[in-house]
């Protein structure tokens, strides 16, 4: 009789820690969330160790030392419902927070408010700036991006006047007509500084870190101005959003007291909406001070097909792990996520390294395809969009002189630009959504 009990209960346990395996497993595919209740990732474990111990005991491995084996399943059993119990109740909780959040950010309403940008070059006067172009492709928001120059990754000077205040004098003068004449057609303005190095034996902005305390604080003071410049700037421009860095990753990890300072200086010039831009790769989930910004901003170069020529299906399928995290990230610090650059090359595999820049290797050996760069756009738009917690993308990029068909020579028409290609279609469409 007892071990007619003892059978029937083992063989219960281990439903019944199958059963939350697979309630857990069910949670994480639903809703988009790898660790929710992240007790219950433990029920696999739970079921493979039980198993060993229930093989090892009836192996007789252990009688010497235990005085019975219903006793020791008996006295595990309750402890071990009571822990599921109590996981049920977590998930249930986890459940009712998840809703609340997305109670927060109303699908409906935010797609009216999701940020519909592009990163706005070119050279050029007062008469020539021309949003016409702008306007019809249902753009609102205008990327402005003013650099401060490093010479390397390890030198501590930051020089965003070249040494020359006249012209910085010029550029800043520039940037508050082009907002003047941007807000009188409607259009929003970000600004959006970067730091401009040119790459050295595969380093580059993101590489950027100091091995002694000096060189840091020599850097942060430099990078303070060159924000704190901007930031006032924005605020005369009349900016809806400023940016306070730009994939920078080897200096968010170590620096968090470094980056909170400066985020509470930029308030008190700047009254808009601020972000950073984070890189895709580990960066945007590294850093800790998402919660004194308005949103998350990530540099969303994220590799999503390993194949040239995609359908809209596989890059579609490629984006899935990411916007688990992504989703992940955004309910963690409540913070909305930002696309704070988002482009694809019109190359057929545009989707395999999409944060690759055009260069004469590259021009001369891979196919030209616009479809490959709408179908990437068209991907993204699917899978983000109508997302609560996602809050617009700011494309990479826009040419003022490039709003004529035609206009774009070789190098133009493998490159990032949307502008006279198909891809600009798919962008105007979502964005007037």
């Amino acid at each position: 009789m007892k071990t007619e009990w003892y059978n029937s209960g083992v063989k219960f346990t281990l439903a019944f820690l199958s059963f939350l395996y697979l309630v857990r497993e069910t949670v994480s595919i639903s809703y988009g969330i790898p660790d929710a209740a992240p007790a219950l990732a433990l029920a696999g474990d739970f079921f493979n160790i039980y198993l060993e111990l229930f093989v090892i005991i009836n192996a007789g491995f252990l009688s010497r030392f235990i005085p019975g084996k219903v006793g020791i399943f008996y006295s595990f059993l309750p402890a071990l419902v009571l822990w599921s119990f109590f996981q049920i109740l977590g998930l249930a909780k986890y459940k009712v927070e998840f809703a609340r959040d997305t109670i927060e950010y109303p699908g409906e309403l935010r797609d009216k408010e999701k940020l519909r940008g592009v990163h706005y070059f070119g050279r050029f006067r007062d008469q020539e700036i021309n949003f016409e172009k702008i306007c019809q492709n249902n753009i609102e928001h205008l990327v402005l991006v003013p650099y401060g120059y490093q010479a390397a990754y390890n030198r501590p000077e930051l020089d965003f006047e070249r040494r020359n205040r006249r012209r910085s004098f010029d550029r800043d003068s520039m940037y508050l007509v082009m907002a003047q004449k941007a807000g009188a057609e409607g259009l929003e303005v970000i600004v959006k500084p970067h730091i401009w190095m040119r790459p050295e034996n595969g380093k580059w902005r993101s590489d950027i870190g100091f091995s002694n305390l000096e060189d840091f604080e020599k850097w942060a003071a430099d990078y303070s101005a060159f924000i704190l410049h901007y930031a006032r700037l924005s605020e005369n421009m009349g900016a809806s959003h400023f940016c306070i860095g730009t994939e920078l990753a080897g200096l968010t990890r170590d620096h968090d007291a470094f980056w909170r300072d400066l985020i509470k200086k930029v308030r008190k010039e700047f009254s808009g909406k601020i972000f950073y831009a984070a890189n895709w790769y580990r960066e945007y989930e590294q850093i800790d001070f998402w919660t004194d910004l308005d949103f998350i901003g990530v540099q969303a170069y994220f590799p999503i097909c390993k194949r040239a020529n995609p359908s809209v299906g596989e890059l579609k399928e490629g984006w899935k792990v990411y916007r688990q995290r992504l989703r992940k990230i955004s309910r963690k610090y409540n913070r909305p996520i930002l696309f704070s650059e988002l482009g694809y090359r019109s190359m057929e595999d545009a989707a395999i390294d999409p944060w690759a820049w055009v260069d004469h290797e590259s021009a001369s050996g891979t196919k030209m395809s616009e479809e490959t760069q709408a179908r990437c756009y068209e991907a993204f738009f699917q899978t983000f969009w109508h997302e609560p917690w996602f809050s617009g993308a700011l494309i990479w990029q826009w040419h003022a002189g490039h709003e004529e068909e035609g206009e774009l020579d070789v190098h133009a028409r493998l490159d990032f630009t949307p502008q006279n290609k198909v891809a600009q279609e798919v962008m105007a469409t979502w964005f007037g959504r």
